[in-house]
């Protein structure tokens, strides 16, 4: 049997639901053949795919293979209703302690997807649910819960009177905690970024205070060599090449100023950029709720 990743394993497990009407599966070496095509309207090669390394022999199927994609999108779209699911801890060789001490207990669990708009679109899956108790359990837990062979009864009964609420409350304490993370990120950006700018400019402006430094010294010797000089000729040469490097100096002082106001408007244009991507965008989408019982 092939080895594959866990996001290789979702993978297959979500192509085995979608096809399993229109494609021949081989589980031992994770392959597949379309029996007929799932997408009439495209052109879709009938296979084989397999998932893997060093394949020569197939389709190598991947996450970002164009068939992945249209199936990942469709199971995306779909509309789910409530049901009853009792997850198999028993049925799995698997020792997951958390998940263990909830056999036999049962409660209530949603999937919601989180598109924060940012800096950069960030998507979240956030799980939120109970126990009929109450007792509340933390993502990883609920994770874990997938990673179980699981059976679907008929349509979830109703909720208590309090269940809505609780989940709504868990769903807003885990948004906010994702917004005040990229909050955090986001600020962190922002001191990297300008201690950038800050850095630079204090390297520019130490060039530009050695180079001026390096002036002052040249016209001070000029100015007494000038001073010292035997002859008229002499005292006009130095007197000449004095009043060439206060030139040079003058325009070293105004690259000076610029760089100054360079950094200050760099910094502007830093600031008006972070504002505007600051203006977070959030959308969310219910995938689905569930009445769920661990044996």
């Amino acid at each position: 049997m092939s080895t594959v990743t866990k996001y290789e394993n979702w993978l297959w497990d979500i192509t085995r639901y979608y096809l399993e009407p229109c494609a021949d599966f081989n589980t031992a070496d994770h392959s597949f053949t379309l029996k007929s095509n799932p997408f009439s309207r495209e052109k879709i090669h009938p296979g084989p795919y397999r998932i893997g390394k060093n394949i020569e022999d197939a389709n190598v199927y991947r996450i970002g293979h164009p068939l992945a994609q249209r199936i990942i999108e469709k199971c995306k779209a779909l509309t789910l209703p409530n049901r009853d699911v009792t997850f198999q801890y028993s049925a799995t060789p698997k020792k997951i302690t958390v998940v263990e001490s909830l056999c036999g207990r049962s409660g209530w669990l949603s999937a919601t997807s989180v598109t924060i708009s940012s800096f950069e679109t960030e998507d979240h899956l956030i799980l939120q649910g109970c126990c009929d108790d109450g007792s509340e359990l933390d993502g990883e837990t609920w994770r874990r819960f997938f990673s179980l062979p699981a059976t679907e009864g008929a349509s979830a009964s109703s909720m208590s009177a309090d269940m809505p609420r609780l989940l709504k409350t868990q769903l807003e304490r885990q948004r906010q905690g994702i917004i005040d993370g990229i909050g955090a990120k986001n600020a962190a950006y922002f001191e990297v970024e300008l201690d950038k700018l800050d850095k630079w400019g204090e390297d520019s402006r130490n060039s530009l205070r050695q180079t001026l430094k390096e002036l002052d010294d040249r016209i001070k010797e000029l100015k007494k060599l000038a001073r010292l000089a035997p002859n008229l000729p002499e005292k006009l040469q130095h007197e000449k090449e004095r009043r060439q490097l206060e030139g040079k100096r003058d325009e070293a002082w105004r690259e000076y100023d610029g760089a100054a106001r360079d950094i200050e408007k760099k910094k502007d244009q830093l600031i008006d950029e972070i504002e505007k991507k600051l203006k977070q965008e959030v959308t969310e989408q219910e995938l689905f709720t569930i009445r769920w019982k661990m044996m």
